[in-house]
Formats: structure tokens, sequence, C-alpha cells
């Protein structure tokens, strides 16, 4: 089914398969967080990739778990999932964009072979779903499961916060592929590296210092005391667009319209 359907658009699928099984292999060895350090002796990490990335975010989720049982307002706490999701994805990519969508050593290797330039761009483009799954699954594996308990068993809004935050994600992966191929017309890419590389510091510092920061917030009952409703200025704010998949879940119909 797949390969006629890759077929149908133009696709090669058997070198599709092959450019995504290699592209996935990358990811999976090397990454944001998997430290260029197991170069130094030879010795291969434990957990590599974007399995380590995947726990990176899985810490993220868990702090913001927190948030959302402190605060009984849904629109708020989903703001801030989607916010986090969507800058979460937008720094991993930045950062890692020359492994997860186009390196420049592409041309080299392949640019002398049988390959077409539809069946790469569909093979890089599958590769980011599956990067972006994995953030976004980390990131949300625990908020989901708090949104399906929530005031009882409630499947319909943990799959509308799923839904929202791969949405949020994949706006974000888009608009960061414009970014990029836009900055790269301008900017030399060693530069654009140099760049992300502190950006990549920053994230960490931000990543582990949120849990801090939302714990001391927990502590004086700031969340539960917060009221954030709907107002013409939120519908400008991109992670409210996927926050009102939620609210749909709900039965607050008037509230998204």
């Amino acid at each position: 089914m797949m390969a006629r359907l890759l077929t149908w658009i133009g696709v090669d699928h058997r070198q599709f398969v092959a450019l995504l099984r290699l592209s996935l292999m990358v990811d999976f060895r090397t990454g944001m967080i998997a430290a260029r350090k197991g170069k130094s002796k030879g010795k291969r990490r434990g957990l590599p990739g974007l399995w380590q990335l995947a726990l990176f975010y899985g810490f993220l989720g868990l702090v913001l778990s927190f948030v959302i049982i402190e605060s009984a307002n849904v629109f708020f706490t989903g703001t801030v999932v989607m916010t986090i999701t969507m800058f979460a994805v937008a720094m991993s990519l930045l950062v890692e964009f020359q492994s997860v969508i186009v390196s420049p050593d592409d041309y080299h290797i392949l640019a002398h072979r049988p390959i077409g330039s539809r069946t790469f761009f569909m093979a890089r483009m599958a590769n980011l779903f599956v990067y972006i799954g994995v953030i976004t699954g980390a990131i949300g594996l625990i908020p989901i499961a708090l949104y399906s308990f929530r005031d009882g068993f409630n499947p319909l809004l943990g799959l509308a916060t799923l839904s929202g935050m791969m949405g949020a994600s994949l706006l974000t992966g888009f608009f960061i592929v414009f970014l990029y191929i836009n900055l790269l017309r301008v900017v030399h890419p060693a530069r654009l590296r140099r760049v992300f590389s502190y950006m990549q510091l920053l994230l960490s510092f931000i990543v582990y210092g949120s849990g801090m920061i939302f714990s001391t917030l927990l502590d004086k009952g700031i969340f539960a005391r917060l009221v954030f409703e709907q107002d013409v200025w939120t519908a400008l704010l991109p992670p409210t667009w996927f926050t009102g998949f939620m609210l749909l879940s709900a039965g607050r119909w008037s509230e998204v319209t």
C-alpha cells in the first residue's frame, strides 16, 4: 500500500526506505544531547541520540505535569504546554538542522547517484516527522496521561492534547525549515552552527532551570490562583490556536468560537 502510494506521487520506494533508514540511524546515534564526547576514546555511549533526547524532554514533561496538577484552568495549562512544546521543537531543530533536515555533505554523497529530488525530499520530510514525534511524545507523555484522567476518565481531552501538541510541533517545524533555508542565503553555515551551539547551551539551562523556577512558584501556590482566560489578544498567540482542541473536547465551544 505504502509502496504504491509513493510510486503514485513519483517517489522510488526502495530509495525512500534506504534514505529514511540511514537518516534514522544517524539521528539515533547522534543528537543534541548526545555529546560529542563519545568520540574521544572510541567508547560507545550507553544511551545515544534520540533516546537521550527523549529522556531530556521527558524531564521537561515531568515539570509541566506539576503545573497541570496545580492549576484547574485548562486554557492556561494547555497554553503553557503548547508554548513549551513549540519552543523545545524550535530550539532542537535549529541546533540539529544539518543532521535532521539537510546537510552540505548530502550533495557530495548523493548528487552523483540516481536519486530523484522528490524521493530525497520525501525521505527528509519523513525523518523530520519522526524527529518531531519523538520530542513531542517525550514532552507530552505525562501531561497527556494527566489530562486523560482529569476530573475522572476523560480520554477525549487526552487525545485533544496529543492532537494539539502534534499540530503545534509540526507548525513549528515547518517554520524553522523556512527560516533556516532563508538564513542560509545571507549567513554562512559555519557562523550559523556557532550561533546554534550557544542556543543549545541556553536551552539546557532553560529546561533544567525551569524545574527550579516552577517548583518555587508551586510552593507559593501561584499557579493555583492564576486566572488566564481567553481574550481578543490571546487569539494572536499561536499556542492558543492548538489549545482550542482541548477546549473543544471539554465542550467549551463558545470559548473557541
